[in-house]
């Protein structure tokens, strides 16, 4: 499986904040809770 290509989706999926300066759930933080939940399963993300 392409997990670049399903994060990817993932994150397009996300609505993008129509605040910008907002930093409570951008992508990044999103993401990096992604990657934690994928450790905590033991899968390679």
């Amino acid at each position: 499986m392409d997990y670049r290509k399903l994060l990817g989706d993932i994150l397009n999926a996300i609505p993008q904040s129509i605040t910008p300066t907002n930093k409570k759930g951008t992508n990044a933080e999103i993401c990096y809770k992604i990657q934690l939940t994928a450790v905590s399963i033991s899968h390679p993300f």
